[in-house]
């Protein structure tokens, strides 16, 4: 049997630097490592159809698009790929989180949260331009507060090669990595959707 392809877990909240730490993380990594984006799950829909129809119809296709990516994700560690996913895991109502612990089980993940400046988000949206305007801080105050982290890194505060070294460093320790196997014992899930 084909040993799974471990699993960096990139999570932060919009223009936090998550996409750019994963390409640092690639550039810097002697392994062969991909790259999987919750946003590119996403946009391989027509924007236009996160914008029309019911809330419900919006709701169903966003919970179908995260859905679609946490399945990528194993597939990729299904066939022995090391990979970096990067994504935004808020507690908006969508589950995004339960859907990955859930369909993760017993896969090797390293989860790392990348922090940034509320400061340092305002400026990346506006130099971005793809980005509503406040949807970072946004974020913020929906981040899930009781999470625990195998890392935490602040990329307003280091560079992405500093912040992809750590991770790195990380990475090749797997039995140190604890936080993803923590919230499945702590049945995050069951008290997630009861509460």
């Amino acid at each position: 049997m084909q040993e799974k392809g471990k699993i960096i877990f990139l999570n932060g909240v919009s223009s936090a630097g998550k996409s750019s730490l994963a390409k640092a993380i690639q550039e810097a990594s002697e392994r062969e490592m991909y790259h999987l984006a919750g946003d590119t799950i996403l946009h391989m829909l027509n924007e236009k159809l996160y914008e029309s129809g019911s809330l419900a119809e919006i709701v169903a296709r966003l919970r179908d698009g995260l859905l679609l990516f946490v399945l990528s994700v194993k597939l990729f560690s299904d066939h022995g790929k090391d990979l970096v996913m990067d994504t935004v895991c808020v507690d908006d109502g969508l589950n995004h989180l339960n859907q990955i612990i859930d369909t993760l089980k017993g896969y090797p993940v390293m989860m790392v949260q990348v922090d940034c400046s509320p400061e340092a988000l305002d400026r990346r949206e506006a130099e971005r331009g793809d980005r509503q305007r406040g949807q970072a801080r946004g974020q913020l105050a929906m981040q899930h507060p009781s999470l625990a982290y195998d890392l935490r890194l602040d990329s307003s505060k280091e560079s992405c090669q500093e912040c992809a070294r750590k991770v790195l460093d990380l990475f090749e320790n797997p039995s140190q990595w604890k936080s993803f196997e923590l919230l499945r014992a702590e049945d995050y899930i069951s008290a997630k959707k009861l509460g």
